[in-house]
């Protein structure tokens, strides 16, 4: 069973099936999809399914928002769909309950976890998205120097080695964050290693 997503839904269970989607349709949703979505349990919703809703939710009301995003998270990174960033954008700027807020905290950490553990996983893109949906990074930063694997510290080699100079692209709090962070652990985990000497090379010049 997956409990981060279990989570999710209980947190979420306030939100009821819309009756009708708060969308442009059926110029930028086509009907057959609306259909779909107001008929199928969100739960049995695929990406396929959500291949118009992702580019137009910026229209979506609250409620019918709230309703289908643990399956949109659940179903992210919505392969086939583009980067849909107008759903993280929401989930990052919509004033959630504790709740709910807790809810989405640990699953987007849950996911993090899995990416460290998957060496075919791209960590990058994911923190790319974390960032937009997350108001801190500490919890992902703290996950990482929990995560003593190899496949971790691989991850963690292409992120120093994808940012040399840290990470001042939006200069937000998450850039900030990361940026006085990857001085000071990665210097230690690299020490010593010769599997991968770019990102020791690196860290060894901050």
């Amino acid at each position: 069973m997956d409990l981060a997503a279990e989570r999710l839904y209980r947190a979420f269970r306030r939100y009821r099936k819309p009756r009708s989607l708060g969308l442009c349709t059926p110029h930028c949703v086509p009907a057959r999809l609306v259909a779909s979505l107001l008929r199928v349990d969100r739960r049995e919703l695929g990406a396929e399914d959500f291949a118009a809703y992702v580019g137009e939710v910026a229209y979506a009301g609250d409620d019918e928002f709230g309703y289908f995003l643990p399956r949109l998270l659940e179903l992210h990174p919505w392969d086939g769909l583009g980067k849909a960033s107008g759903v993280l954008l929401r989930v990052g700027t919509h004033p959630w309950s504790p709740t709910e807020s807790a809810a989405l905290d640990g699953f987007h950490l849950d996911r993090w976890r899995r990416v460290l553990a998957d060496p075919g996983a791209d960590a990058v893109a994911f923190l790319a998205d974390a960032r937009v949906a997350r108001p801190t990074a500490a919890p992902f930063l703290r996950a990482w120097e929990e995560d003593t694997s190899d496949t971790a510290i691989g991850h963690l080699a292409e992120f120093v080695e994808r940012h040399p100079f840290g990470v001042y692209e939006f200069e937000d709090g998450w850039d900030h964050e990361v940026s006085a962070w990857l001085p000071g652990y990665p210097v230690e985990v690299f020490t010593g290693r010769d599997d991968h000497p770019e990102a020791q090379d690196i860290t060894l010049s901050w």
